[in-house]
């Protein structure tokens, strides 16, 4: 049997490594347009920061535009990772993260992998679809359907036989998969099943730092707490503290493994944990014990609190998000590094400017006092002339044409990162909305959810019922 199930445990390794190895580059528009953006950085903005003298801080803006340019590869790889409110699955080892997901699964052959031991090795984003597809990604953006079967086996004990880092060739996996009951609702939800920590040592700093930027990027928290520890620990509170300063979240807590512990035990823990969060200050939602019996999730709520799992996860779903925002910060982040580029040659073209007002002075000063000479001693003539050209370099046509390239690459890149984004529409009137303006075009609205109307054309504040702009008169829609 032990043979049997290392042979088992073997194939399995090879054909995970064998997917990541073979995974093929995306195809398609998207990857068309992500492959431009990779020209441009390493073609047109190297040529163009080899050229610019003025700027000294080459390195800071090549960091910047290699972090966007990673993102915008997420974004192309999985768009709907940026379509949806990402809610983040997340807890110490072997508190029911897994097995809860599992819980939201039609297909009975996918599953995460689930064990006694620690499982959640590499960061899974889970969203419903009507078909089941696992996919690994690759650092350098390809792409590899893992089979479903395979998937669920991987776990610590599993990447550890492989004697190398399983997460520098495969950083994170993407599962779509067909949901039941209530949550095959949940289409405005992607879930991240994160890697579990311990504070005994068990895992690795890597899956704490994995944790830790999953549920800083998340907009909310479900975080997974065993009844059995009797309340939440330290660490957990740490984890919640720096989620809460990287922006506001939603915060759910769940109590697994409820069936452990007699109700009154189980109300007793949630009242225990309610208490220490509050005592922590950090607010949250809801909370209620979960017990997971032959893939079924039975719930039973904190009768403090009105808002069960599925309540809170509901809320998560009619919240709209804001694709218009996020393709924004990208390309607003493209435009402050070729604006600190832009201010630079602006300020040595207008330091050639002056200096060239100094030149041009002083050799006013000297013809005069040449023709003063002249007029004073008439039988003397001055055959004489200073060149005042080599007295400093006039670099004023080069910045012009920096200042052109830069703008040029600013203007591309982000038409690109615009290009790559998902279709994005006015949250108002609904209408394709071609850029990243901060309000519709079509109804004036804002894009971003203020409750204030504003021209589409010149920006300022109108009532709802103008027809036309008081200030510049463009008819609004």
């Amino acid at each position: 049997m032990a043979e049997i199930e290392n042979s088992e445990s073997m194939e399995n390794q090879l054909l995970l490594v064998a997917t990541v190895l073979g995974a093929k580059e995306p195809k398609g528009a998207l990857a068309d347009k992500m492959r431009e953006f990779d020209r441009m950085l390493n073609e047109d903005y190297a040529k163009f920061a080899s050229m610019e003298t003025t700027f000294t801080n080459d390195a800071g803006a090549l960091k910047e535009l290699l972090e966007i340019q990673s993102e915008l590869k997420r974004v192309s790889q999985f768009p709907m990772l940026f379509t949806k409110n990402i809610v983040a699955v997340a807890g110490g080892f072997s508190s029911g993260k897994s097995s809860l997901l599992n819980t939201f699964f039609a297909d009975s052959q996918m599953r995460l992998s689930v064990d006694m031991n620690p499982t959640t090795a590499i960061p899974t984003f889970v969203v419903p679809a009507s078909s089941t597809k696992v996919t690994a990604y690759t650092p350098d953006g390809r792409q590899g359907d893992i089979p479903p079967r395979i998937f669920s086996k991987i776990d610590h004990e599993l990447i550890e036989r492989l004697k190398f880092n399983l997460t520098s060739i495969m950083p994170y996996v993407t599962v779509s998969a067909p949901f039941n009951g209530d949550t095959s609702s949940l289409s405005n939800i992607c879930f991240v099943d994160t890697p579990g920590y311990d504070a005994a040592g068990k895992g690795s700093s890597g899956d704490r730092f994995i944790t830790s930027d999953s549920l800083m990027n998340a907009s909310s928290i479900i975080w997974c707490v065993s009844v059995e520890s009797g309340d939440i620990r330290q660490d957990d509170l740490n984890f919640l503290n720096d989620a809460l300063d990287s922006g506001d979240k939603k915060i759910y807590i769940v109590c697994t493994k409820s069936d452990r512990r007699t109700p009154s035990d189980v109300q007793n823990v949630m009242r225990r944990i309610s208490e220490t969060l509050d005592d922590e200050g950090i607010d949250i939602e809801g909370i209620s014990a979960i017990t997971v019996q032959g893939g079924r999730l039975t719930e039973t709520e904190f009768k403090d609190f009105g808002t069960t799992l599925l309540g809170f996860l509901e809320k998560q779903n009619k919240v709209s998000v804001n694709t218009v925002a996020r393709c924004k910060e990208l390309t607003d982040r493209v435009s402050k590094v070729f604006s600190m580029y832009e201010s630079s040659i602006q300020k040595d073209i207008e330091k050639c400017e002056r200096k060239k007002q100094i030149v041009a002075e002083r050799k006013r000063e000297f013809n005069k006092r040449v023709s003063e000479i002249e007029r004073r001693y008439r039988d003397v003539e001055i055959d004489f002339d200073i060149d005042f050209s080599g007295i400093f370099e006039d670099r004023t046509e080069t910045d012009k044409t920096n200042l052109a390239m830069a703008a040029r690459i600013r203007d591309s890149m982000c038409s690109i990162i615009r290009a790559v984004f998902p279709k994005l529409e006015c949250p108002k009137c609904g209408k394709r909305i071609d850029n990243d303006s901060p309000f519709c075009v079509h109804c004036g609205a804002s894009v971003f959810g203020d409750t204030q109307r504003k021209c589409p054309k010149c920006g300022i504040p109108i009532d709802d019922d103008t027809a036309f702009c008081p200030s510049c008169g463009t008819k609004i829609n």
